[in-house]
């Protein structure tokens, strides 16, 4: 951030971690209970999974000069209740 901020560097990405390990624990939770995914399917008999992710889009945030504040762990935790 601080090259950011300095100008040494136009921006960066930065991957929403959030929804990155929710879609992992859903995918993760999904595919061990697919009988909550479609009742009527064959899952039991055919032994398939139905399960099946070929990749999960999280989604990212472009960090810029204007926004990298945003992004700074430090800031962010001097805002929280250490309680």
């Amino acid at each position: 951030l601080e090259q950011i901020k300095a100008g040494n560097i136009h921006m960066a990405l930065s991957p929403n971690q959030g929804m990155q390990g929710y879609l992992g624990f859903v995918a993760t939770f999904m595919a061990a209970h697919p009988e909550l995914i479609d009742p009527f399917n064959d899952y039991k008999t055919s032994g398939y999974n139905p399960m099946s992710i070929p990749f999960a889009d999280n989604g990212f945030a472009v960090i810029t000069k204007e926004n990298a504040d945003s992004f700074d762990l430090n800031k962010y935790m001097q805002g929280r209740d250490p309680s």
